[in-house]
């Protein structure tokens, strides 16, 4: 309807103001009981002329004309890009140099961990064997050209800048059967989170990890459009899983795929190519595991054997840090402690959630409850449930051992829920709401100013201490439990 479509133009800069105000108060600290939320406090790591400055930019994104205009430019600029398949050579490396630019310069959590273990003579890692055995043969050649330890990860920084830039490309090819006639703005709100850090130079098995589920992703939505077999979405994830075992996860979407595509009316469930697709899947880690033990990799297979020791809670060590969130009732262990949902837990995930993906909650609710129907309406949607409930109790369970550190534990999980939100925004009918772009427009640019920008700029090093991501603030004391309430870092946790 026309008219409520104005009158819901009309009340959204009212609405914008509010949200503005309630996310800059969060940013100063003016919020007594939110002071230690460290996902929406990323301002007070920067100069105060630059936090000045964003708070202007993002009140100006409030007012109408200025949206209109941020608007038009975003839509023009996604059109030229899609019209322009020459540029993507270009468009790739920009993207991966100006992740270089912005590229980490502290290692802290388990980045220093893996180029320890790496350093030590271990091949490859448990759950991360392909990407920590990628981060370690790129750290054995870096050794040999330098002598100091900056230098010496540069080739992973690289790798992960280009993985970057790779993802972009990925999940630009992938928005086009998940938001037909709107790729480049799905593009964007996929990617318009502080998820973008993982591939500044993070040394890490994420950037590694993304590039192949986003990979993954393409694969699968192009399967559904009939335009590729299932060897092809099959194989993809199996290269995610050697990369980390945490792709599992996505099994469930592989096998709901076959579901999706069969004839209307079929009877009999298709277990012929579900066994395809899981045998093609665990195709690459076999190979991989197999050629390990043939090369004379026991002392890592037997390593690998202690960690699922870990996992599964079999290991009877007293030195064991626990890899899941605590029991209600169970006892204390090493690592920061997280009991199942408790108010230290829901922190947790709500930062985290802000941090990587500020767009996916709010978008999915508002669907869930304006417009249920079409959370599951859509075969894209239905492969979406299927991948973001494992990936959900995935979240939930897993226990971040470094606290704040481990902002980029769940990055996968942020990952499909924000592509799931942008299918189902961008598919909404174009009759909808004559507001739509000026609401979209202002969650892209309040998700840049408020989260992205901000935790880009301080990934080379903060200028103020402001919380846990200020340079040194790190300890593996984290390890022993948590710090008592004298630590400045207690009140993060």
């Amino acid at each position: 309807m026309k008219s409520g479509g104005q009158l819901t133009s009309r009340a959204l800069s009212p609405a914008f103001l509010v949200c503005w105000f309630v996310l800059v108060s969060l940013q100063f600290g003016w919020v007594p009981g939110a002071r230690y939320a460290w996902a929406y406090n990323l301002w007070q790591y920067l100069p105060p002329e630059v936090a000045v400055l964003l708070a202007v930019a993002s009140l100006s994104v409030c007012v109408r004309g200025v949206r209109l205009y941020l608007s038009r430019w975003v839509s023009t600029a996604c059109l030229a890009l899609e019209r322009m398949p020459a540029a993507s050579l270009v468009g790739f490396a920009l993207v991966a140099l100006l992740l270089w630019l912005f590229r980490e310069r502290e290692l802290y959590g388990d980045s220093a961990i893996l180029i320890w273990g790496t350093s030590t003579g271990s091949t490859f890692l448990f759950p991360d064997i392909g990407a920590s055995f990628l981060i370690g043969s790129l750290h054995s050649l870096g050794r040999v050209y330098a002598l100091a330890l900056p230098e010496q990860l540069i080739g992973i920084q690289v790798a992960a800048c280009l993985c970057g830039a790779a993802t972009v490309v990925f999940v630009l090819r992938a928005a086009a059967y998940l938001a037909p006639g709107a790729r480049g703005a799905a593009t964007l709100l996929i990617l318009c989170g502080g998820l973008l850090r993982v591939f500044a130079g993070h040394v890490e098995v994420y950037a590694f990890l993304l590039a192949a589920v986003s990979a993954y992703l393409w694969a699968a939505l192009a399967y559904l459009e009939g335009r590729t077999s299932l060897v092809v979405p099959s194989l993809v994830l199996g290269v995610a899983i050697w990369l980390h075992f945490a792709a599992l996860c996505l099994v469930p979407c592989l096998l709901v795929l076959p579901l999706l595509t069969r004839p209307a009316g079929a009877a009999t469930l298709p277990i012929g190519k579900w066994l395809f697709a899981v045998g093609t899947a665990l195709l690459p880690v076999t190979l991989f595991l197999v050629g390990a033990a043939v090369l004379g990799q026991q002392e890592e297979l037997a390593r690998m054997g202690h960690v699922l020791q870990e996992l599964t809670g079999t290991a009877n060590r007293p030195d064991v840090v626990q890899r899941w969130v605590r029991a209600w009732g169970a006892g204390p262990s090493r690592g920061t402690e997280y009991v199942f949902l408790s108010v230290g837990h829901l922190k947790y995930l709500v930062n985290a959630a802000h941090l990587l993906s500020p767009v996916a909650v709010p978008i999915l609710l508002a669907a869930l409850f304006l417009e249920p129907r079409t959370v599951y309406a859509s075969d894209q949607s239905r492969f979406f449930i299927s991948a973001c409930v494992p990936l959900v109790m995935y979240a939930l369970v897993l226990r971040p051992v470094w606290g704040p550190f481990d902002w980029d534990l769940f990055s996968v999980t942020a990952f499909f829920l924000t592509a799931w939100a942008a299918h189902l925004f961008a598919n909404e009918p174009p009759d909808a709401s004559p507001a739509r772009a000026e609401f979209y427009t202002w969650l892209v640019a309040s998700t840049v100013l408020f989260v992205t920008l901000p935790f880009l700029l301080i990934a080379p090093g903060a200028t103020r201490e402001a919380g846990p991501f200020a340079g040194g603030s790190f300890t593996y004391d984290l390890l022993e439990g948590e710090p008592d309430e004298a630590n400045p870092l207690a009140p993060w946790l």
